[in-house]
């Protein structure tokens, strides 16, 4: 039997994890508990991967990749060496080198892992990691998001906390705000926003174009027409990995001198290149980006209904978490509730084995959390609505809104456009863009056998279910027959054997799901109710949360109803 380990695939670096002895451990590859996401050709062709394809970098560009995680979920290729592979390749090169660090240290195979994303990632994009983990020999037991992963590392510790936790993830390339309430050893996810290309390396990009344009200055030198192919590469990666020091130097120091000796040649002359960079400077320089990530945390406040006062934890998470700019304003808005415990660049790979070993039994009982996610995409369907000009197509008509509990149950009844039509064939999407070219089409689902009757006479109700195993159901019945079709959409194509940490089957999805949206309903119940609770009541119900727990992760149907029941009568006592 293999093992099941925890991954956070990351825009710059990647870590993997296991539950030992039933707590989280990251998993150092020899020297380090962070592996570098690069990828690279050698001068035989052999590909490397982690350090040694970073080392090359700078003389060797051409042969060398960094930041795929970007192009997952795009018709991207990625050229090395002259050589063409997609982003999944790219990516699976990085995991299979994690599987083969996670298999010499533990000394034995594994065969499973749960994969972090970012919350804002879309279904191409998960699709694309999934598609990755298969490759590099992995059965993808679960893909979760890196904020509820990185609170579910500060969870496992503190099991008897309650309180409303504000994770702020930035790595090197993404960057995710998302809200939580933890409650009687439950993850209720609330709300979560992020931005897909914002972290570290666009910091980087920011001490790049300073060098860039002291060059031009200081040294007459511009490296967009004094030196071309090759050399430019090479130049280029020089500067963008003295970029990266220098802010890796500025979170603990307030100024940093950036030394490139031997950078390049004009005119025969050598230009060993040297600037001072204050801390001062760097704020100034990322300024805009630090007042976007801020933005985004008062868009996921307000989408969870909360203020700044109502949070009772922040958890900074991901390598530039550490930007003493970020920690500020961080402080100026919350006060000194930044919990700085967790090492921020383990976090979301020790999350992602919390989940992994809850998954295979490795964490149960009093130490197990149970999640409530929500739905982070809109879903709907493409309709043709009345315009000035007339009646125009691909607008998007949202079924599930974003941020909706799961599981989620939706109907939307809607009209023939022509006389006579007897099909119509439903185009499904995800995105929040109010038209449908603007997001991404996930599947169709053909109505057929409509009665011919004049364009209005006939219409159909489609209905969206979405369950927590990120099953997609949608159907449409004809509402003058009752003629009926449905289609099926698996939003993370999960295949994998069914686990216990699924929380609830898709026993659901087949005449149960009305009992799934009434746990929820009764668990927000129970939240608004308990602190009005007599002392007695109060300890009865979370006695009975931690049963329907307990039930969830054991996917007990039978229990989940009768503790649900019991709940719901205890809470109507008072």
């Amino acid at each position: 039997m293999g093992k099941i380990v925890g991954i956070d695939l990351g825009t710059t670096t990647s870590e993997i994890a296991f539950i030992n002895k039933g707590e989280p451990e990251v998993i150092k590859n020899g020297y380090s508990s962070i592996t570098p996401s690069v990828v690279g050709l050698d001068k035989n062709f052999n590909i490397i991967i982690g350090q040694k394809a970073k080392d090359q970098m700078i003389n060797a560009a051409d042969r060398t990749v960094a930041e795929v995680k970007r192009k997952m979920g795009t018709g991207d290729v990625v050229v090395l060496g002259g050589k063409k592979f997609t982003p999944v390749q790219i990516s699976a090169e990085i995991l299979r080198e994690l599987k083969r660090v996670g298999e010499q240290y533990l000394q034995e195979q594994i065969t499973e892992a749960v994969i972090t994303v970012p919350a804002n990632f879309n279904d191409a994009q998960r699709q694309a990691t999934k598609e990755a983990g298969e490759k590099a020999g992995l059965i993808v037991n679960q893909i979760i998001n890196e904020p509820t992963a990185a609170a579910l590392a500060y969870g496992v510790n503190n099991i008897k906390i309650e309180g409303k936790i504000l994770v702020y993830d930035i790595g090197g390339g993404t960057f995710d705000v998302t809200v939580l309430e933890m409650i009687a050893g439950s993850l209720d996810v609330l709300a979560s926003r992020g931005i897909n290309r914002l972290g570290g390396k666009d910091f980087d990009e920011k001490i790049v174009e300073e060098i860039i344009s002291t060059l031009k200055s200081n040294y007459d030198f511009d490296i967009y027409t004094d030196v071309d192919g090759s050399e430019r590469l090479n130049v280029l990666g020089r500067i963008k990995a003295e970029a990266e020091k220098a802010k890796i130097a500025l979170s603990s120091q307030n100024e940093v001198e950036i030394q490139i000796p031997f950078l390049a040649q004009k005119e025969g002359n050598i230009i060993n290149f040297e600037m001072d960079l204050s801390r001062t400077k760097f704020d100034e320089l990322i300024e805009d980006y630090i007042h976007q990530s801020m933005d985004t945390v008062y868009e996921a406040l307000d989408a969870a209904k909360l203020t700044t006062d109502d949070i009772d934890i922040v958890l900074p998470v991901g390598g530039s978490s550490r930007t003493p700019a970020i920690i500020s304003n961080l402080k100026n808005i919350f006060g000194n509730i930044i919990q700085g415990k967790i090492n921020p660049d383990e976090a979301v790979a020790l999350g992602a084995a919390v989940q992994a070993g809850i998954n295979k039994n490795e964490i149960s009982g009093d130490d197990a959390i149970a999640i409530f996610d929500i739905c982070n995409h809109s879903l709907g369907v493409d309709v043709v609505r009345e315009t000035p000009l007339g009646l125009e197509s691909g607008f998007f008509d949202r079924i599930i809104l974003r941020d909706s509990h799961l599981p989620f149950s939706r109907t939307e009844n809607y009209t023939t456009l022509s006389d006579y039509q007897t099909e119509v064939l439903l185009s499904i999407y995800q995105g929040e863009d109010g038209r449908v070219e603007n997001n991404i089409k996930l599947g169709e689902l053909l109505v057929d056998g409509i009665p011919a009757n004049k364009a209005g006479d006939e219409s159909i109700d489609v209905t969206f279910k979405y369950n927590i195993n990120g099953i997609l159901e949608v159907s449409a019945t004809i509402v003058s027959t009752g003629m009926h079709a449905s289609t099926t959409i698996n939003m993370l194509k999960y295949d994998a054997p069914k686990t216990k940490s699924e929380e609830l089957t898709d026993d659901f999805m087949n005449g149960s799901w009305t009992q799934a949206s009434e746990i929820q309903t009764t668990v927000m119940l129970y939240k608004s109710r308990r602190a009005g609770l007599p002392e007695q009541a109060k300890k009865k119900a979370d006695e009975i949360i931690k049963k329907l727990k307990e039930a969830v992760l054991e996917n007990d149907i039978q229990q989940i109803e009768y503790y649900d029941d019991i709940l719901t009568a205890l809470l109507f006592e008072y």
